[in-house]
């Protein structure tokens, strides 16, 4: 089989697309994210691997409707104002900027770090 530039076999970059293209759900364990797949959070991570790249991550998947991240247990991921307001700023451009819109419909962001600078409260907006 032919074998591209990168050194990725045609057949296997098919199969890589065609499985991203097809979930509908991607769920991120940070932990594991950030132990085992440390080689890829400098693609797929923005700020020092401080949250998930979101303009990144949705294009690679497509038809994804929602995304699923765990802080792990006991948690690593600390939200900040910042990074709230990272979130709110995607969504809110992907539903104001028709060409920017795929399948996403939520976000869920689970088992928060207590040592979090962003409280629950602060982060729900009223």
């Amino acid at each position: 089989d032919h074998i591209d530039h990168d050194q990725i076999p045609n057949y296997v970059q098919q199969q890589i697309h065609s499985y991203c293209k097809s979930l509908k759900l991607v769920k991120i364990n940070w932990p594991d994210m950030l132990h085992y797949y440390s080689f890829l959070t400098s693609f797929l991570c923005y700020k020092e691997n401080v949250f998930i790249n979101l303009r990144v991550v949705i294009p690679l998947f497509k038809n994804c409707q929602s995304i699923y991240i765990h802080g792990g247990n006991p948690s690593l991921l600390q939200l900040s104002h910042n990074q709230m307001e990272y979130i709110y700023a995607f969504m809110y451009q992907r539903k104001t900027n028709p060409s920017s819109m795929n399948e996403l419909k939520e976000i869920e962001i689970t088992s928060i770090s207590d040592s979090s600078t962003l409280s629950f409260k602060s982060a729900v907006k009223q």
